[in-house]
């Protein structure tokens, strides 16, 4: 009763869907990256631990080059064996991946500016001189058994024919993947899927994928990129879509796009994403908006009258998602929009019969409450909202408590 143009797309081989996909989850390292946000030793332990249960194939455990703490942290996950991938963070510097060497991490991500911008003006290099620096590098780590991800920064807006040299470093090597940054989310999708296509004439082996969502694309510029098709692929996910900036590709977007919109077999288990946004919203203490898609308060949650209708005679006229593959509930409101139906439905659940001009009645005053009700609550909810906003702002270190701490250790 209802047309999958999605399906016409795959079958119709207009999206060539990858041979393999597994899920990188990146919310340890990545969602640290929030502005303001730190997590616990114990806090980033449970969360592995929530998203080794879900099914992720590989996790970022951590950048043990940036603090002892982090590198102690990043050890205790690994030593958990929880059965993912672990990948650590490193900069193109032989003491960061001696960092994850000593940890026994299993891929070094590295983070290789790939664009002009980046290389020249923020590295001061070459082109040459810096090829050579990242095939000493790779070679460095892939011979203390660690595998190596070129984590191209900055590649969409990178030359192509530079991205081609950088990746020829490693495409005769074992145990190396290729990771494509977006790193300011400029990436549309259908110039993601272009900038894929392009990559794909020159190297055959795994890529991940890691786009920002700056524009608000991420999630969409992932997906339309492995629509390219064709070998394997990672994606790059944090839980909640948090991150630097704007965040990334949500993990409960894209696996739950991925297994419903495309019915794509990956191993991650729906009904955990609730738990796993819950409690990320806890120890990042970034609320989750109620419209987030998947995970949101209002997901599924239905006052208009016609969807309300809809939505009782056959979930599928309003809900695109099977509630129980993600293992929600659904929740019917009452408000300005609500038709007679709910009322009528409510009472009758309740064993309470009404005629239809009680009805009509009921269901004016019940707007009319919900109208004063709501004038009520925002002046109050307001007042929450300002003092959030300026609570956040107490949340970041800024220059005047450097320039504090700088006088403290100089003594001036």
């Amino acid at each position: 009763m209802v047309h999958d143009y999605v399906k016409d797309t795959v079958d119709d081989k207009k999206a060539v869907l990858p041979d393999v996909i597994r899920i990188l989850d990146a919310t340890l390292t990545e969602g640290e990256q929030t502005p303001g946000v730190v997590f616990s030793s114990d806090e980033k332990l449970e969360i592995a631990k929530r998203l080794a249960e879900a099914g992720v194939d590989a996790a970022y455990v951590g950048f043990p080059a940036v603090s002892r703490e982090e590198k102690r942290t990043t050890k205790k996950i690994i030593e958990e064996g929880l059965g993912f991938e672990s990948w650590g963070l490193c900069r193109v510097l032989k003491e960061d991946i001696d960092e994850l060497i000593d940890v026994d991490c299993d891929v070094a991500s590295f983070i290789a500016p790939a664009s002009r911008l980046h290389y020249e003006k923020r590295l001061r290099t070459n082109l040459d001189d810096y090829l050579v620096r990242l095939e000493e590098l790779a070679t460095y780590t892939l011979e203390h058994g660690i595998g190596v991800s070129l984590g191209l920064e900055d590649a969409s807006r990178a030359e192509m024919d530079d991205v081609k040299k950088i990746s020829k470093i490693a495409e005769d090597k074992e145990k190396c993947n290729l990771l494509i940054t977006d790193t300011v989310g400029t990436f549309t999708p259908t110039s993601a899927r272009y900038f894929i296509d392009e990559v794909r004439k020159f190297w055959r082996k795994p890529i991940a994928l890691h786009f920002h969502d700056d524009f608000g694309m991420a999630t969409a510029n992932t997906l339309a990129a492995a629509e390219a098709g064709g070998g394997e692929y990672y994606f790059y996910v944090t839980i909640n879509g948090i991150g630097e900036r704007c965040g990334a590709a949500s993990l409960e977007e894209t696996c739950t796009a991925l297994k419903v919109l495309y019915a794509y077999d990956i191993k991650f288990d729906l009904t955990k994403l609730i738990d796993l946004s819950k409690l990320v919203e806890k120890y990042s203490s970034v609320p989750v908006i109620p419209t987030k898609a998947i995970v949101g308060l209002n997901a599924f949650t239905h006052e208009t009258g016609p969807h309300v209708h809809g939505i009782l005679i056959d979930p599928l006229t309003y809900e695109r998602i099977p509630i129980d593959k993600l293992g929600r509930k659904r929740r019917f409101v009452f408000g300005k929009h609500t038709g007679a139906s709910l009322i009528k439905k409510v009472l009758e659940d309740r064993g309470i019969r009404a005629d239809k001009e009680s009805l009509e009645t009921i269901l004016h005053q019940v707007k009319e409450r919900h109208e004063k009700k709501d004038a009520e609550w925002k002046i109050e909810n307001n007042k929450i909202i300002e003092a959030y906003h300026k609570s956040v702002e107490k949340r970041f270190t800024l220059e005047d408590d450097v320039i504090k701490i700088a006088k403290r250790v100089l003594k001036l």
